[in-house]
């Protein structure tokens, strides 16, 4: 073996775990997973205001900008959520999306954002299925460093409290793939393909309210607004695998979203 690549393997070999490449370098990369997605935004269409539902599962559920001035389209893809009053969200109800995960009682929620500020609270909405400040199916959102989910099932009341949240100094401002799940009584958040919490959570999806709609970078009632980018939204009717979240991220080729946050 010649000595470069004996002195490059033995250096792989003392480096960290965050410090290796992903297993898809030098092979090609994995496919998203496609297994249970219901709703897929991958937000390219850089002109227009809305963002196609690309899934093709079920119907009526495109995102619609609430605002032409406070949401754009950025050349290298994705949009910025900016101002206030600003959403992307379903022209009516979620109905199909809603009862696609009332059936399995079980989603996984996944974004790719780069936050605008580290001020932003309430906490403010990135991806939300809800009615108001007060009532939701689901809500991902950000509190100031950290992201929380609210999550209602039977066992909780209509604002799906207590929240869920990963630790301080995770929600930074770069680009970052956040995926929630729930499933099997657990509901988990990872951030960049690795496990940040995963916390009990009694109950079904049978009390969801099939009239909520879903909105991305605020609230229903456009009081919860969250600024930044967002290049993709996914959702899934069932709870991803560890491995199937690392899968998604490994299939966007970023090695910097391979690094595990320390908390």
């Amino acid at each position: 073996m010649p000595k470069s690549i004996a002195l490059l393997l033995s250096l792989l070999a003392v480096l960290p775990a965050y410090a290796q490449p992903p297993a898809w370098v030098g092979v090609e990369k994995p496919d998203r997973v496609t297994n249970g997605l219901v709703a897929l935004y991958l937000l390219k269409e850089g002109s227009g205001a809305i963002a196609k539902d690309t899934a093709g599962k079920v119907k009526s559920l495109d995102l619609n900008f609430s605002d032409a001035s406070g949401v754009k389209w950025l050349p290298e893809g994705g949009v910025q959520v900016a101002g206030s009053g600003s959403a992307l969200w379903t022209a009516g109800p979620a109905t199909p999306l809603t009862k696609a995960l009332q059936a399995t009682s079980q989603f996984t929620v996944e974004a790719i954002v780069v936050n605008a500020s580290l001020a932003q609270t309430g906490p403010a909405r990135i991806v939300s299925l809800s009615k108001d400040p007060s009532e939701r199916n689901f809500t991902l959102g950000q509190e100031h460093d950290h992201y929380v989910v609210r999550l209602r099932t039977s066992a909780t009341d209509v604002q799906g409290t207590p929240e869920t949240g990963t630790g301080t100094k995770t929600a930074l401002p770069v680009r970052q793939h956040v995926a929630v799940t729930f499933g099997a009584g657990a509901l988990s958040l990872y951030i960049n393909g690795q496990l940040h919490v995963s916390e009990a959570r009694a109950g079904d999806l049978s009390n969801w309210d099939p009239s909520l709609r879903l909105v991305v970078g605020n609230e229903a009632t456009l009081d919860r607004q969250w600024n930044g980018k967002v290049e993709l939204v996914a959702v899934y009717s069932r709870a991803l695998s560890a491995a199937e979240v690392k899968q998604n991220v490994e299939a966007l080729g970023d090695e910097s979203l391979m690094q595990v946050l320390e908390e």
